[in-house]
């Protein structure tokens, strides 16, 4: 059996069965295609299963470890050829799994810049400086979901007008990651921008999809793309590459923490299934540390006017049981 007609039937079992989100299902097939033509160019002109072995998998590995990539990215292109195994021994076509044999190194910790809430007011007010008003709306639109919501970037680009519901004041993820759906409350600033879009928004639009570059294109990874980079020049951001969607995502998440929202809140909030999951988006500022650097200190923390402000428990017993024997009318004369 030829190689890729195999890795074909798990990608299908894949989209179909497994219902894997868009976005992974794009990367396990680049992956696993990836592996494929490297085989053709290193001696297997016309790869086989049997081609899929432990051997060939630890010099693809040795390659792709070999140009220098961290080992986040090794494990991407690695974890796709461990679930393809897996699926052809549930198969039963192998015995065993032999990307399982290679060690892959310790992953390293994701390297997470937060778009500051200073950049976010930029990003907003920097859209007035867009002269056309359709775009200026639909920018606003788009960057308002991805900041007051936190969704997705797919998640943002495949909500439906059946989807958005201004009145009652929230909207329908209809399928998040891992086809979870949930309803996620509007704030006013979020509504405000939705309704001014909506209300320019072609009639005639040939699909419904929420957001529409123009009568017949629905924005898109590419279209949401262009729509963060124009707002970042117009706001003089142009090369703050750390600002995108994602990065988006993890400030809404930081900032309904601040506000006061529970660990348990947020997870629900971003459609995760688990708070180690959520934990990872939550940033501790530098501005958050040094207010908290003199608690660090063996020193007795001073008022700014010099005076002592530690608690002295003898004291505050003494002066406790004072009152309590004013209350009962046995107060010391």
């Amino acid at each position: 059996m030829n190689l890729i007609d195999s890795i074909e039937d798990y990608l299908r079992f894949l989209k179909h069965e497994q219902g894997a989100a868009l976005t992974t299902y794009r990367n396990y097939h680049a992956n696993l295609f990836h592996f494929h033509r490297w085989l053709i160019e290193n001696g297997y002109p016309t790869p086989v299963l049997s081609d899929y072995n432990a051997t060939t998998i630890r010099r693809f590995f040795y390659h792709v470890a070999g140009r220098g990539l961290r080992p986040r990215t090794i494990y991407g292109y690695m974890i796709p050829l461990r679930s393809y195994g897996s699926f052809l021994v549930a198969q039963g076509v192998s015995t065993e799994n032999p990307a399982l044999t290679v060690k892959l190194p310790k992953k390293d910790a994701a390297i997470r810049q937060e778009t500051s809430e200073e950049e976010i007011t930029l990003l907003l007010d920097g859209i007035r400086r867009q002269r056309h008003a359709y775009r200026a709306a639909l920018t606003r639109a788009v960057l308002s979901t991805l900041i007051f919501t936190g969704l997705r970037r797919a998640e943002v680009c495949d909500l439906k007008l059946e989807h958005v519901h201004l009145k009652e004041g929230w909207l329908l993820v209809q399928q998040g990651k891992g086809k979870k759906s949930r309803k996620v409350p509007l704030c006013v600033e979020l509504k405000d921008a939705l309704a001014a879009y909506l209300a320019m928004r072609w009639k005639d639009t040939a699909h419904d999809y929420v957001f529409s570059l123009d009568r017949s294109r629905r924005v898109y990874f590419d279209g949401m793309r262009a729509i963060v980079d124009e707002a970042k020049h117009l706001a003089g951001l142009g090369d703050c590459d750390h600002i995108t969607p994602h990065s988006i995502r993890h400030a809404c998440a930081t900032r309904l923490m601040r506000n006061g929202a529970s660990l348990h809140e947020v997870m629900t909030w971003l459609g995760h299934t688990q708070l180690a999951t959520t934990q990872r988006y939550l940033h501790t500022h530098e501005e958050q540390l040094q207010g908290i650097a003199e608690l660090a200190s063996p020193r007795k923390p001073k008022t700014p006017e010099g005076e002592d402000k530690m608690i002295h428990l003898p004291a505050r017993k003494e002066e406790t049981r004072s009152r309590r024997l004013d209350r009962r009318g046995f107060g010391t004369r």
